[in-house]
């Protein structure tokens, strides 16, 4: 049976008995369709006998035996496989992980009721040049509740100077004061005198550097004048009391005195802004005072900047007055307040705020010092000590003898 196989596929399998060894593949064998007619199919799966494998195999010209005869002993062909980490379940296909993305030309609809974006809740930040020397004011009435709102008020607008109004604090009183100066300010106080209420505080930056020019004082309301060193700009702030019958002031007595204190102070030819609470509602120009006032004004040719309410009551009471001429004021608004019954008022100036000072500082070189001398001139200044007075007398003497 295997000769008659041999004879009918020698066109195909080409076989040379010089040739010491011929190696086929089972694949090659599965080609040739090699089935001997008359043999029973049943005992057959594949295209190759077990008679003819076996043939081959003694030959030595089968590579591989056919792997589907169990006779045949076939050679496992190793499957490499990735080794993956111990636990972990094998990842799913792509396919798994796809995230169905659905497309649609669906438009906003807003439905009745919906809680969406209302634009009217807004607010306005105010941003100002900062080349431009930016002031604000505001009646605090007492700041010794309202430290950390004015102190954070200023860090977040980098505010140059901040003018309060009604402070109701005394001269002394480093805790308050210390809570409401943030880093790198200063601060300057007017209290009132023999009285806890009223006062006027200036917090500024310490690199713009302020100098008290008040003179006179004044009956009816208190004022402070201050000077922006390097810059000769003046600012006069005032706050005018309300007439009430425990102070005993009227509205005539002060608008006197208003008039005789604009006359010495519009005299210096400096350019001079004016701010503060003058309580005068300069938003009802029909009655008597507000119209002597408002003449006043123009008598000595000045301007009013502020035209929103700055009290709860709809009222203008705190102005921002300036020359008509100079031109100081380039923008001025009202904003909400801190915790009083008084608005902020801010201001940018068109006024270059002051260069900065170059400080020059004096050190010693300690690296160089020569310890013993030093050591020698403290006994020697030590034992001219006089111990018989207090202990600041003593620390008087040792710094004197160290500085001679």
């Amino acid at each position: 049976m295997d000769d008659h196989l041999f004879n009918t596929k020698t066109n195909l399998l080409n076989i040379n008995t010089n040739i010491d060894r011929v190696c086929y593949t089972s694949d090659f064998l599965h080609s040739l369709d090699l089935k001997p007619p008359g043999l029973d199919t049943s005992a057959i799966d594949c295209g190759i006998s077990v008679e003819l494998c076996r043939h081959l195999e003694s030959m030595n010209l089968l590579q591989h035996a056919c792997p589907f005869h169990s006779s045949v002993h076939p050679t496992k062909r190793k499957r490499w496989r990735k080794r993956g980490r111990r636990g972990v379940r094998k990842p799913k296909t792509l396919n798994s992980h796809r995230i169905p993305v659905i497309v649609n030309n669906r438009t906003e609809i807003h439905k009745p009721g919906q809680v969406s974006a209302d634009p009217n809740n807004l607010r306005q930040l105010n941003r100002h040049d900062n080349r431009k020397l930016n002031i604000r004011q505001w009646n605090a009435r007492s700041v010794g509740n309202k430290t950390i709102a004015i102190a954070d008020n200023i860090i977040e607008n980098d505010v140059d100077i901040f003018v309060i109004t009604e402070t109701w604090r005394a001269e002394d009183d480093p805790v308050v004061i210390g809570e409401m100066l943030p880093p790198g300010y200063s601060f300057m106080n007017f209290p009132r005198k023999g009285d806890k209420h009223g006062g006027i505080g200036v917090i500024h930056k310490t690199q713009i550097s302020l100098l008290n020019n008040t003179s006179d004082e004044t009956t009816y309301f208190e004022h402070a004048i201050i000077v922006v060193k390097n810059t000769g700009l003046r600012i006069v702030i005032i706050y005018r009391p309300p007439p009430s019958k425990v102070n005993g002031f009227k509205t005539s007595q002060y608008l006197e005195e208003f008039e005789c204190f604009l006359d010495d102070v519009c005299l210096v030819p400096a350019k001079t802004v004016f701010l503060g609470d003058f309580n005068i509602h300069v938003d009802q120009p029909t009655k008597p005072e507000v119209i002597r006032f408002c003449d006043t004004l123009s008598a000595h040719g000045l301007h009013q900047y502020v035209q929103e309410p700055t009290h709860i009551s709809g009222h203008i009471l705190d102005l921002v007055i300036s020359r008509i001429e100079d031109r100081l004021v380039s923008n001025c608004c009202v904003l909400p307040s801190l915790g009083s019954d008084h608005k902020i008022v801010d201001c940018v100036f068109d006024y270059a705020k002051p260069i900065p000072q170059k400080l020059k500082s004096t050190v010693r070189n300690f690296k160089k010092m020569d310890k013993c001398v030093f050591s020698s001139d403290l006994t020697s200044a030590v034992g001219g000590i006089d111990f018989r007075g207090t202990v600041d007398e003593m620390l008087e003497q040792l710094v004197d003898y160290l500085c001679s």
